[in-house]
């Protein structure tokens, strides 16, 4: 009886571990489909920034490595939309 027990405490914890990642993987995609377009505008407005920024100031190396880094955030960015 107390293995019976034990076993079927083990499967009712995996069975709510399994629920708990399955609820949290709806979450996550349901969040994510409300702020994949807020990244998406807030990097191409940050884009667009760092090309005024350099357009003003070509001497300045600061703008264009970091329009080079937001070149490489906005990548995965696009990678997540074709994922979901």
């Amino acid at each position: 009886q107390r293995l019976t027990t034990m076993t079927f405490s083990e499967t009712i914890t995996w069975a709510s571990l399994q629920s708990e990642y399955a609820v949290g993987v709806l979450v996550s995609m349901m969040v994510g489909q409300n702020l994949i377009a807020s990244a998406l505008g807030l990097a191409s407005g940050l884009t667009e920034a760092l090309l005024n920024l350099k357009a003003m100031f070509p001497g300045n190396q600061a703008g264009g490595w970091l329009l080079i880094l937001t070149t490489f955030q906005a990548v995965p960015i696009y990678m997540v939309i074709f994922a979901v």
